[in-house]
């Protein structure tokens, strides 16, 4: 930071401290040391470079899943307008395709709501254990954890399948709704 923007040691011209990042990294005279610490062995260093690379794809994972619902949400809310503004226009012939269109993306909307929905059940459930971690759990509540978590993971991937088929579906309809 240029200096004549510090008032005082210290203080800027807003009157608050410095931010931190505007402290060096280190001390001065403290030398950087590149080498692995000497109790921690080259497995372990490893093992945590896997566990990082791991959290990193779940967690990309977890955004990409996530974009997809908030897009086919806003692609089914589009066909929906769409089909609510040609029942009101079209004639008699195609009014059956309209309401096709207009149902299906009802409901594929409600199929991306029930994935929301189970993903925050299925966090809702690892911020419980993990606030009772201490907690001894049995070999019983276990079983009963992973049958659920498995059960909504079958339920997410087929409300994703259902509603991406009914995207494409409500695009075909309209299209020849259109091009009618």
């Amino acid at each position: 930071m240029p200096s004549y923007y510090v008032l005082t040691i210290g203080c800027t011209a807003t009157g608050f401290p410095l931010l931190r990042s505007y402290k060096p990294a280190r001390e001065p005279g403290v030398g950087r040391s590149w080498k692995a610490r000497a109790d921690v062995s080259a497995e372990e260093t490893q093992m945590h470079q896997y566990d990082a690379y791991l959290h990193k794809i779940i967690d990309r994972t977890h955004t990409a899943r996530y974009g997809l619902w908030s897009a086919m949400i806003t692609a089914h809310s589009v066909f929906l307008s769409v089909a609510v503004a040609l029942a009101s226009l079209s004639a008699g012939t195609v009014k059956w395709q309209v309401q096709f269109i207009a149902h299906a993306a009802i409901l594929c909307i409600l199929f991306i709501s029930g994935c929301f929905i189970s993903s925050k059940a299925q966090y809702e459930d690892i911020g419980k254990r993990l606030a009772h971690y201490e907690e001894e759990r049995s070999e019983v509540d276990l079983i009963q954890d992973i049958g659920r978590t498995s059960t909504r993971f079958k339920i997410v991937k087929w409300f994703e399948i259902l509603a991406v088929i009914g995207l494409n579906v409500e695009a075909l309809l309209l299209l020849s709704v259109i091009l009618a």
